[in-house]
Parts: structure tokens; C-alpha cells; sequence
């Protein structure tokens, strides 16, 4: 695969957890919210999403805009509210092409009514219910391969009795 973007040497900010570190010293801002966003139907390993939504549809903050019909894949959401202005075709840092969901920022940041609580607690729920949110989610690793974590779970069935989330992966201080 070809490579279209190359940026050598990374970021490497300065250890020192006690001390003051080149980021430590700055103060915190806010990012501005993007007037617009292209949002890859593909975010992890395994097959690309189909789109769920075309140009002209309205799109609510954490909508599920992408979805994996067969196979290994996780859902696509939205990062925003606003209107859906085009499916484009993409080139990624690695060289494949993706399609992308384009959408217009409306900056209401409207939050989707599926994005809400689950309704019971965890230890009430059975494995299959777990399995699914994580899916439903979109979920995947951040370490370089981006598995989906539903299929992790799945893999790990009947194997073990308890799970260890490290939810801060790939955090250059962890």
C-alpha cells in the first residue's frame, strides 16, 4: 500500500510526571467546534460501514450514520448535528480510498435519542446485552490494528470472569 502522507519524527513531548512538562505549562483551551466534518465509514479493522444517511438528511449529535452489514466492522456515529452535505470518496494516510460522510456543522449540537442510558445495572445484564452495546457503540481498540472490542468480548466468552477496561490506551503518560 502507498503511503500518501509521511510526517517523520512524531511528537514527543518531555517526560516528567512530577515536574512540569512543555504541555503542563500552557493553559487549557477550548477547540473550536469544525464548520464541517468528513466522517470515514470505516474507523477500525475489517469491513467498511454502508452509509445510513444520504445527502440532504439531517443528522443528530452520536447518530449512527455507518453501519457494518456482515463480517468484522464496527459502527460509524456522527460527531456533530447538522445537515449531511455529501458522500465523498477519500484518500486516509494510508492510501485507501473511503467514503466519507460530509456534513455542515450546525454547532446545536443536538444530542440522537438513541444515545441514552441503558436502563439496569451491568451485573443485571446477560453477556449477550453487553456484547451488543459495545457494538452498538462503535468501539474499537486504539492500538494500531483498531479491533472491534464487541469482538473481543465475543472471543473471550465463557473464558474468563472478569474484564480490566483500560479506557485511557494509547495515553503518552499513562
Amino acid at each position: 500500500m502507498i503511503r500518501i502522507h509521511h510526517f517523520p519524527g512524531g511528537v514527543h513531548p518531555r517526560e516528567g510526571r512530577g515536574g512540569k512538562t512543555q504541555m503542563s505549562c500552557l493553559p487549557i483551551q477550548e477547540a473550536p467546534l469544525p464548520s464541517r466534518v468528513a466522517i470515514p465509514l470505516k474507523q477500525h479493522i475489517g469491513a467498511p460501514c454502508a452509509p445510513l444517511v444520504k445527502k440532504g438528511d439531517r443528522v443528530l449529535l452520536g447518530q449512527k450514520i455507518g453501519d457494518v452489514t456482515g463480517g468484522l466492522g464496527c459502527p460509524v456515529h456522527s460527531s456533530v448535528s447538522g445537515t449531511v452535505i455529501s458522500l465523498d470518496e477519500k484518500s486516509t494516510p494510508s492510501g485507501q480510498r473511503i467514503v466519507n460522510v460530509v456534513i455542515e456543522n450546525d454547532m446545536k449540537n443536538e444530542l440522537s435519542p438513541e444515545i441514552r442510558p441503558f436502563g439496569k445495572k451491568l451485573t443485571e445484564a446477560d453477556f449477550e446485552e453487553i456484547v451488543g452495546i459495545v457494538r452498538e457503540a462503535g468501539i474499537s481498540g486504539m492500538g494500531g490494528a483498531t479491533f472491534p472490542t464487541y469482538a473481543k468480548l465475543n472471543s473471550a466468552r465463557g473464558k474468563v470472569s472478569r474484564m480490566i477496561v483500560n479506557c485511557a490506551e494509547c495515553e503518552p503518560f499513562i
